[in-house]
């Protein structure tokens, strides 16, 4: 009668997700419609969000397919020694999916040719979802750091596949963004056959929110296990000759605004002039997290009247270039 109860509740849950995505979808979507149309290749295979993968044949009973997801590119270089491991014997073949388009565009570049397929993570809407499932038909489902889709989640344990969550890890913004709405969390954390934690904070937090304490472990974070190539290893002094980041008054402080969302370019900006005033050799190194947002960067280190440089700009770098 529990294992009853439990189940109608759930799919209780389920269904009244399922009503209320639609409403949301409209309200949210014609945002996400015109930051999709401004990110270059946004559009392309957007059909892979509707579930309208390309179908796969399953393979022979001696290899298992794994669904692997990762949502950006970070999380993609992360899982480099993870595929390498899982594909070295022979007997895994990998789906990859993947939720940006730089991402999705990064993934077919370096594992095209050690996974089966790679596609676009489905909307989480039941027909969509259920569709992607029906065309994968994975034997075992790895979602990377923190994605708790409801509608995945349900439609691998209508067909009793096991997911893991890896690498798994909260900020402190959606670690209280949770905690909110904990009852709802920890039926999701619940849905996993394993967690491992990218560090012991996470670990931790996980476990507040409801995680089975017999199904998570603290294994680190998979980024520090990529390996580097020897190119990237003497590549700091080439990108800094580049960039026109060394010159006579010898290396500088190097500050870098790393996937950087509106306001913190202003921020890092002002801490760059206050250790200019204070006479200290710094170069500033702007990686916006969205390439959208070139132009407005752009106005932005312009009006301070300092030379500087856009990478993806051919013309050598101007002398004492200061970002």
């Amino acid at each position: 009668m529990m294992y009853s109860h439990k189940n109608k509740y759930s799919m209780a849950m389920i269904w009244i997700y399922r009503i209320l995505f639609f409403p949301i979808l409209i309200v949210i979507g014609p945002y996400y419609l015109n930051r999709m149309l401004k990110r270059s290749g946004h559009l392309k295979d957007w059909q892979h969000r509707l579930g309208l993968i390309p179908f796969l044949e399953k393979p022979d009973k001696e290899k298992k397919r794994i669904w692997l997801h990762a949502v950006s590119v970070g999380e993609l270089k992360a899982l480099q020694l993870l595929i390498e491991r899982l594909t070295e014997s022979g007997k895994t073949e990998i789906i990859l999916s993947t939720t940006t388009s730089t991402s999705y565009t990064l993934a077919k570049e370096f594992f095209s040719t050690k996974v089966k397929s790679i596609c676009l993570f489905p909307l989480d809407f039941w027909t969509f979802s259920a569709r992607a499932w029906d065309r994968i038909n994975p034997d075992l489902a790895i979602i990377m750091e923190r994605e708790l889709w409801p509608e995945h989640l349900h439609q691998a344990k209508k067909r009793n596949v096991p997911v893991l969550l890896i690498n798994a890890r909260l900020s402190d913004t959606s670690f209280q963004r949770y905690r909110r709405i904990k009852f709802i969390i920890k039926r999701l954390l619940r849905s996993f056959q394993h967690i491992s934690a990218s560090n012991q904070e996470g670990f931790e937090r996980l476990i507040e929110l409801g995680a089975n304490h017999y199904n998570i472990s603290c294994v680190g974070n998979l980024k520090f296990d990529v390996k580097l190539n020897q190119h990237q290893l003497t590549s700091k002094e080439n990108l800094q000759k580049e960039l026109g980041f060394i010159s006579q008054a010898g290396r500088p402080l190097v500050l870098l605004g790393s996937s950087t969302w509106p306001g913190e370019e202003v921020l890092l900006l002002r801490i760059q002039d206050r250790l200019l005033k204070s006479e200290i050799n710094c170069r500033l190194l702007l990686v916006p997290r969205h390439v959208e947002r070139k132009k407005e960067i752009i106005e932005l280190v312009t009006a301070r009247k300092l030379p500087w440089r856009l990478r993806s700009d051919k013309n050598s770098s101007p002398e004492n270039c200061s970002y």
